[in-house]
C-alpha cells in the first residue's frame, strides 16, 4: 500500500478501516526466495548494495521492506538468508491480514492486489517468481483465501471480537468450535465449545468473544475441537499488536510425527507456546500444502510435502526480538 505515511504502510490493522465495495489495487512488496536471486545474478556476488540488487529492487517500496521487518520482527542487521525469511514474513503477514480484513467486510466483493506473479525477478510484488518459484508470502495468500476459512475481527468497537466463517463451497458445514482467550505461553486458557453451521456460500458472524484480557500477553482465537476431521478449516487468531510487542514465550515448535504417503511426505508439528513464523525447511522448488504459519498454543499442523517421501524437512521456527529489548 503506497501510503505516503510509512508507519501506515507497514501496519496490517490499517486494513481493518478499509469501508469499500470492492479494492481494486494494492500490494506489498517482498523478495524471491534465495535460488531465483542466485539465478538473476548470474553467478556474480550478492551485494546488496551494488547495482545487480537496485535493478532487481522495486523502486516504488524499497523502504517499505526493511522498514516492515522492523517494526515486526527484528532491527538486527541481517545477512541474506535472514533477509529473505524476515522480509517475505512481513509481505506475508501484510497481503494475508489485509485479504482477511476485506473478506471480514461481508459488504465488500473482493480485492485485486499486486500481485500474482512476475516476468522479471526481483524484490517485489509477487508471490510466485518469475523462474515459477513459490515466494515465503504464497502461503499466507492461500491461507487467507481458503473455500472455508474462520476469521476474528474486533467488531465495530463493542468491546467484541467476532469470529466470522467464510464458506465458499456448496454444502453446509457443521463443526464444534472451541472460541476464546489463550496465554502467549499456553498456560492460561479462557475458552466456550459450541457447535456452529457455516451455511453454504456465505459468511456469517458464528459468535462473539468479550475482549476484556490483555492484548499484550495473549490472543483471541477459534479453533475447531479435535472432532472435526475437516483439516482445511484451520483455527484463527486475532492479535491487536506486532509480534515484536508481545510477550512471546520462546519455545521451538518440534516435529511430532512424520510418514510417507505413496510418493509424498506429511510432517506434523507441534507448539506448545504461540509460535510465529513455524517452516519446514524445503527446496524452493517443493510444493508444500502450507508452510510459514503461526501456531497457537498446542496446536498441531500436519504439512504434505508433495515428491517428498523419504525426505528429511527439520522444523524451523523463527526469532522475534521484543522491541523493548
Amino acid at each position: 500500500m503506497m501510503n505516503p505515511e510509512m508507519k501506515n504502510r507497514i501496519d496490517p490493522h490499517i486494513y481493518d478501516q478499509v469501508t469499500a465495495a470492492f479494492v481494486s489495487e494494492y500490494g506489498y512488496p517482498g523478495p524471491p526466495p534465495r535460488q531465483s536471486i542466485e539465478r538473476y545474478f548470474a553467478g556474480e556476488p550478492i551485494d546488496r548494495q551494488g547495482k545487480i540488487w537496485k535493478l532487481h529492487t522495486n523502486t516504488f517500496e524499497k523502504q517499505t521492506v526493511a522498514a516492515g521487518v522492523r517494526r515486526h520482527y527484528t532491527d538486527r542487521d541481517l545477512d541474506l538468508d535472514q533477509y529473505i525469511l524476515y522480509s517475505g514474513l512481513v509481505q506475508g503477514l501484510m497481503l494475508g491480514y489485509s485479504l482477511e480484513a476485506l473478506r471480514f467486510k461481508t459488504y465488500c466483493s473482493g480485492a485485486l492486489f499486486w500481485m500474482y506473479n512476475d516476468c522479471w525477478g526481483e524484490v517485489g510484488w509477487t508471490i510466485v517468481d518469475d523462474y515459477l518459484r513459490r515466494k515465503i508470502a504464497f502461503y499466507a495468500v492461500r491461507r487467507a483465501l481458503m473455500p472455508r476459512k474462520l476469521i476474528l475481527r474486533p467488531d465495530a468497537g463493542d468491546g467484541l471480537i467476532a469470529v466470522l466463517g467464510c464458506n465458499d463451497t456448496s454444502q453446509p458445514i457443521t463443526v464444534e468450535l472451541e472460541t476464546g482467550w489463550v496465554s502467549l505461553d499456553g498456560r492460561e486458557r479462557q475458552a466456550v465449545a459450541l457447535n456452529v453451521t457455516l451455511p453454504p456460500q456465505a459468511r456469517t458472524v458464528l459468535t462473539r468473544i468479550t475482549a476484556d484480557r490483555s492484548a499484550t500477553n495473549g490472543l483471541y482465537y477459534a479453533q475447531p475441537k479435535p472432532t472435526y476431521h475437516g483439516h482445511d478449516l484451520l483455527p484463527a487468531f486475532f492479535y491487536a499488536k506486532p509480534y515484536r510487542e508481545l510477550a512471546l514465550a520462546k519455545s521451538p515448535a518440534a516435529v511430532v510425527a512424520e510418514q510417507d504417503d505413496g510418493p509424498d511426505r506429511l510432517v506434523t508439528v507441534r507448539a506448545e507456546t504461540f509460535t510465529p513464523g513455524v517452516w519446514l525447511e524445503a527446496d524452493a522448488d517443493q510444493d508444500l500444502s502450507d508452510n510459514y504459519f503461526d501456531l497457537l498454543p498446542g496446536e498441531m499442523r500436519t504439512v504434505r510435502i508433495s515428491g517428498g517421501a523419504g525426505g528429511c524437512f527439520p522444523v524451523r521456527t523463527t526469532e522475534v526480538d521484543p522491541a523493548n529489548g
